[in-house]
């Protein structure tokens, strides 16, 4: 104890009294803090009543950790101590697996254009850490070819203006989502194979001309990280664009502990696909009502002599008869499930032979298989076999023989020849087909390409003063059974071509 009596029993004169005194003093005054006496410090921590109102406060600053303060303050930040240190709270550092990342497309816009306009306004991005996917109509579109992105005002200009309600989807692309994003816009020379570096683990989205594609060999294209290109079934016409794009990377390190985020757990449960669980490490105890299934569930035995221990339910296949046969225990002896004594009995020369009830619905026997009434399934549309019939129950085109054109519709014009459609002839009530097509020039070259109401079909075929008759690889119908159509062709691509004949190879089609 500080505060102790100096002269105990002992005060006969006032200088000892005195000393006693200032003891006291002494002590009360040492016992001061802030120039607060000890009553005024314990009415901070004690109500009326003596029960413990202490003005303590606790906090977690991010930076400095866990800190206390007692005493009452005029603002929020005076007076704190720190207890507990980040880095103490935390313990010692865990091993950083790797980033959970967002969908890779997000942001999503869509717009109705009015007619010629070439300019919308974008939710605010970042071109360093986002790409933009824009489609038209559905069709994806090139940066810079059919739009440009201005990333200080948000907006999104069009080179050509659009039509009245066009429609304009816009996305943004979280390029952090896939390790290496990367894009590639190529325009074909008329190519199968295009390059584009990429690995095993990477996933590509491919578009020709705005459209996706599908991957396969049965499908669209293939891919080869072993050579570095993509190569398409069948060529690719020159001018039309190629885009190919990154979209995952299944090589990607992955992210230990739960998946919490709204990828990986959309219900608050975690999809079972997300789990790694090995097979047979799940007990039977541990998957529903399955221990009592198995247990009302019948054993199949294999062996040649009666098995032991079977219960009610149980199977047996006994192999020491030929052929063998099945048993059923019915709790008390096994039974034979063999259906002899229904069937008749067969010798090798029923083999191959089915069976088949007699015509009294009497009995059964067996029967020879005939078929010499039926068209395999192999024998249609097959060279030798029979035709195919379509959903109207008609032969198809394709399957019809060859016939030689019964008419030609021809047209000559003299002179300079412009480009221009030129106008062969209208039918109406018939269904034709085109297989031929003749052309001639007194001097100069041009393409010819057949129109029927206007629109281009088949193929182009060059004109020269060297008379070119062609057979269609694959003719061309014209029907106009129930609407009249016009016959023509387009001249494109005129180098001074004079005296223009056209003739087509027409016959009737009757399928």
């Amino acid at each position: 104890m500080r505060l102790q009596q100096l002269n105990p029993g002992n005060y006969r004169s006032n200088d000892r009294i005195g000393a006693e005194f200032e003891n006291i003093v002494r002590y009360l005054n040492s016992a001061e803090l802030g120039n607060r006496t000890i009553r005024e410090l314990l009415e901070q921590l004690f109500d009326d009543d003596g029960e413990w109102a202490g003005p303590i406060e606790f906090r977690y600053d991010g930076i400095l950790g866990i800190q206390y303060r007692v005493g009452l303050f005029d603002d929020t930040t005076s007076g704190w101590s720190t207890l507990v240190a980040p880095a103490d709270i935390r313990g010692p550092a865990g091993r950083d697996l790797g980033t959970v990342e967002g969908p890779l497309f997000f942001g999503r816009q869509e717009f109705t254009a009015t007619g010629g306009q070439t300019a919308f306004s974008l939710n605010p991005f970042d071109l360093a850490a986002e790409d933009l996917l824009v489609w038209r109509n559905g069709a994806l579109q090139r940066p810079t070819a059919d739009y440009a992105i201005n990333d200080t005002t948000n907006i999104v200009t069009f080179t050509s203006g659009l039509a009245l309600n066009d429609k304009v989807t816009v996305a943004k692309v979280r390029k952090t989502a896939v390790a290496a994003y990367r894009r590639s816009d190529q325009v074909s020379a008329g190519q199968a194979v295009f390059p584009f570096v990429h690995t095993e683990e990477e996933r590509l989205l491919v578009f020709r001309n705005g459209i996706l594609q599908r991957e396969g060999g049965g499908a669209d294209y293939t891919t080869s990280a072993g050579t570095d290109t993509l190569t398409f079934t069948t060529t690719i016409p020159a001018a039309d664009v190629i885009t190919i794009m990154t979209v995952e990377n299944q090589g990607s390190t992955p992210v230990a502990g739960f998946m919490l985020e709204d990828v990986y757990a959309p219900t608050g449960l975690i999809p079972y696909a997300k789990l790694s669980i090995a097979d047979g490490a799940i007990p039977q105890s541990k998957v529903n009502g399955l221990t009592a299934l198995l247990a009302n569930r019948g054993r199949t035995f294999v062996s040649a002599t009666t098995p032991l221990g079977a219960v009610a339910g149980d199977y047996w296949i006994r192999t020491s008869l030929s052929p063998n046969v099945l048993y059923f225990f019915d709790g008390v002896s096994w039974l034979s499930t063999s259906p002899e004594e229904e069937l008749p009995s067969f010798t090798t020369a029923n083999a191959n032979q089915y069976l088949a009830v007699n015509g009294t619905g009497t009995g059964l026997l067996f029967r020879t298989l005939d078929l010499s009434s039926r068209v395999p399934v192999t024998f249609i549309g097959a060279a030798g076999g029979v035709a195919e019939l379509d959903s109207n129950g008609q032969v198809p085109l394709d399957q019809l023989p060859s016939l030689f054109s019964s008419d030609s519709i021809d047209r000559q014009i003299t002179g300079s020849v412009s480009n221009a459609n030129f106008r062969l002839k209208r039918v109406f009530k018939q269904k034709i087909k085109v297989d031929g097509i003749s052309l001639k020039l007194t001097s100069g070259s041009c393409n010819v390409q057949m129109t029927v109401d206007g629109a281009l079909v088949g193929a182009v075929y060059p004109a020269t003063s060297t008379t070119s008759d062609v057979t269609i690889s694959t003719p061309i119908e014209v029907n106009s059974l129930v609407a009249s159509k016009v016959i023509g062709f387009t001249v494109s691509s005129g180098s001074s071509p004079v005296d223009l004949e056209v003739s087509l190879a027409t016959s009737a089609v009757t399928a």
